[in-house]
């Protein structure tokens, strides 16, 4: 399943319903990727974390190697050293 900025304009009730679908589909064992500029939707719901910058991928990260802290400081970085 691939889902581009899913969340956007979306009340917080159905943010909560699209983030809870992509949880469900991890736990059937099907992919989901999630494309969104929203960290705290992707922290909650991703395994890893591909960055991109103008169509270039710039860093990859796995959530267990992480903090949302960490990431956020760590896409600030990728994005810097790609432009």
């Amino acid at each position: 399943m691939i889902l581009d900025e899913p969340t956007t304009a979306l009340s917080l009730g159905e943010v909560d319903k699209v983030l809870h679908f992509i949880e469900t589909l991890r736990e059937q064992d099907r992919a989901c990727l999630l494309i969104t500029h929203n960290m705290n939707d992707a922290f909650r719901v991703a395994d890893r974390f591909v960055v991109m910058d103008r169509g270039q991928i710039v860093a990859e990260y796995h959530k267990s190697d992480m903090t949302k802290d960490a990431l956020h400081k760590a896409l600030l970085d990728a994005v810097g050293r790609g432009a």
